[in-house]
Protein backbone atom coordinates (compact mmCIF):
# COMPACT_ATOMS: atom_id res chain seq x y z
CA UNK A 1 0.00 0.00 0.00
CA UNK A 2 2.75 2.49 0.86
CA UNK A 3 4.44 1.80 -2.49
CA UNK A 4 1.29 2.81 -4.34
CA UNK A 5 0.17 5.82 -2.31
CA UNK A 6 3.39 6.92 -0.62
CA UNK A 7 4.17 6.94 3.06
CA UNK A 8 4.26 9.97 5.32
CA UNK A 9 5.97 9.84 8.71
CA UNK A 10 7.14 12.14 11.45
CA UNK A 11 10.04 11.28 13.74
CA UNK A 12 9.39 12.45 17.30
CA UNK A 13 12.27 13.40 19.56
CA UNK A 14 10.15 13.80 22.69
CA UNK A 15 8.85 11.16 25.08
CA UNK A 16 5.58 9.41 24.23
CA UNK A 17 3.20 8.06 26.81
CA UNK A 18 0.36 5.58 26.40
CA UNK A 19 -2.43 6.91 28.60
CA UNK A 20 -4.82 4.12 27.69
CA UNK A 21 -4.28 2.41 31.04
CA UNK A 22 -3.67 3.52 34.62
CA UNK A 23 0.07 2.79 34.64
CA UNK A 24 0.69 4.70 31.40
CA UNK A 25 -1.33 7.65 32.70
CA UNK A 26 0.70 7.73 35.92
CA UNK A 27 3.96 7.58 33.93
CA UNK A 28 2.79 10.55 31.85
CA UNK A 29 1.84 12.62 34.89
CA UNK A 30 5.12 11.78 36.65
CA UNK A 31 7.19 12.45 33.52
CA UNK A 32 5.59 15.82 32.94
CA UNK A 33 5.95 16.70 36.62
CA UNK A 34 9.68 15.98 36.48
CA UNK A 35 10.06 18.42 33.59
CA UNK A 36 8.67 21.34 35.61
CA UNK A 37 11.02 23.93 37.13
CA UNK A 38 9.29 23.83 40.54
CA UNK A 39 10.24 20.22 41.27
CA UNK A 40 12.26 19.55 44.40
CA UNK A 41 15.90 18.53 44.09
CA UNK A 42 15.58 15.42 46.28
CA UNK A 43 14.76 12.05 44.76
CA UNK A 44 14.75 13.09 41.11
CA UNK A 45 16.97 10.20 40.04
CA UNK A 46 14.73 7.64 41.72
CA UNK A 47 11.60 9.18 40.22
CA UNK A 48 13.13 9.36 36.75
CA UNK A 49 14.11 5.69 36.86
CA UNK A 50 10.47 4.79 37.53
CA UNK A 51 9.27 6.75 34.53
CA UNK A 52 11.73 5.53 31.88
CA UNK A 53 11.16 2.11 30.41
Amino acid sequence: MCMQEGLMALELKEDRYDIGDKFGYMKAITGLGLQRDEKSSGGEAAEASCVKE
